[in-house]
């Protein structure tokens, strides 16, 4: 008999999966209003705070961010798969019991979560270690950041963390310390502060707020006996992870590292705006001469002058149809002549044309992305692009019509 429930006991085992905290597919599920478990009925003069929903021994906890999962407390046992539609949950605790028994950690917090793989159902797993603050697993696995996993797991899960306002604090010098400046006295970051910052925040001033939203959970939370609450704890281990993975990426010379050192990320700074401005008022107003005078030494000579296109193509035509003939033989005593006889003149102006409106567009997005111009400078490009506009349309009018300045040979 005990041996047969050691076999149980083993396979149980056998049917865990260690994972990380970052692999959980979701930390938390969304209570749906049509589920039939849940009784929303208010008593008559109740005033008490409802209690939470329990589920046999487990405990619904409602996640700051709005989700829900499920902490045993006898057990010391999380769980964020959904137990308001999951009917197997015999099976659930008895992994739980022989997990726990095997690794003989009462202090130790295990999380689970049932999943079905290759059509049987497996239990994905962690321990989270406290006093070490580190998260472990019964079997040999890949412990990559494991100070950083630990963090990201009480972002998940803030259940019963008591987080204190110096911690907090430390928080805070840390993120001093990746901006470059001493919180008393201002002073220009340095190159790579600025491309960790890019790399862990995206920039300076975003970074600069979390050292200000930090600051504000400090302050406010002095007052209730220095102890954090949920909010507060998932932001700080949120803002914990990024640092433990920057500072781990950084230690093991990971090539995330080495993009932060090779590829410097610079700001910036304008220190004349009107330069600026009257600069790119400049490029755009020459954006029309430029682009003709590229298309003339380029292209077709007289390119302005439908006239002369016209008399050029026209020209072209005459010698292809005297010099170029094609001959074919496609069957017995049947020849087939292929003459060309034209080519069509508003084809050609209209593909120069629509290379220069291309040129022209693609300069203008080049100076609203690059550039970043003011509204008065977008709308006076607006204004140029619709003066280029019109020009060409008199142009492709010009070129398809007779014309009066049109002049044919006698």
């Amino acid at each position: 008999m005990a041996r047969s429930s050691q076999q149980q006991g083993a396979k149980l085992l056998e049917r865990g999966i260690g994972i990380w905290p970052t692999q959980l597919p979701r930390y938390a599920e969304i209570v749906t209003l049509t589920d039939n478990h849940e009784d929303t009925l208010v008593r008559m003069k109740e005033i008490d705070d409802p209690c939470p929903a329990m589920y046999g021994s487990w405990q619904e906890l409602v996640h700051p961010l709005g989700g829900t999962y499920y902490f045993h407390n006898t057990k010391n046992v999380l769980t964020p798969m959904n137990l308001r539609r999951y009917m197997d949950l015999h099976s659930l605790e008895d992994f739980i019991d022989v997990s726990r028994a095997a690794v003989n950690e009462d202090g130790w917090t295990l999380v689970v979560l049932p999943t079905i793989f290759m059509g049987e159902e497996r239990f994905q797993y962690y321990y989270v270690v406290p006093d070490k603050q580190v998260i472990t697993w019964l079997e040999d696995l890949n412990g990559l950041e494991l100070e950083a996993q630990y963090w990201k797991h009480f972002e998940f899960f803030p259940y019963q963390f008591r987080m204190e306002c110096p911690q907090v604090r430390c928080i805070r010098k840390e993120v001093v310390c990746y901006i470059g400046e001493s919180p008393k006295q201002k002073t220009e970051a340095t190159t790579l502060s600025q491309s960790s910052a890019a790399l862990m925040f995206w920039n300076l001033d975003q970074m600069n707020q979390v050292g200000i939203h930090l600051a504000t959970i400090e302050t406010e939370d002095l007052a209730n006996n220095e102890m954090i609450d949920e909010t507060g704890v998932v932001f700080c281990c949120r803002i914990l992870y990024i640092l433990r993975h920057h500072q781990f990426i950084n230690r093991h010379n990971q090539p995330e590292a080495h993009l932060v050192r090779n590829h410097e990320l610079r700001e910036k700074h304008r220190s004349c705006k009107a330069l600026v401005f009257m600069g790119n008022a400049a490029a755009m107003m020459l954006c029309m001469p430029i682009t003709i005078g590229r298309i003339r030494r380029t292209s077709v000579d007289g390119i302005l002058n439908g006239v002369e296109v016209n008399s050029l193509v026209d020209d072209f035509s005459s010698r292809a149809k005297n010099q170029i003939t094609l001959s074919y033989y496609l069957g017995k005593k049947r020849n087939m002549f292929i003459i060309i006889t034209g080519i069509p003149t508003s084809f050609c102006v209209l593909r120069t044309t629509g290379s220069m409106m291309g040129s022209i567009l693609g300069f203008l997005s080049g100076v609203a992305i690059d550039f970043k111009p003011s509204a008065p400078l977008m709308i006076a490009s607006i204004i140029t692009l619709g003066i280029v506009l019109a020009s060409l349309l008199v142009l492709v009018l010009a070129s398809c019509g007779p014309g009066p300045a049109r002049v044919r040979p006698q």
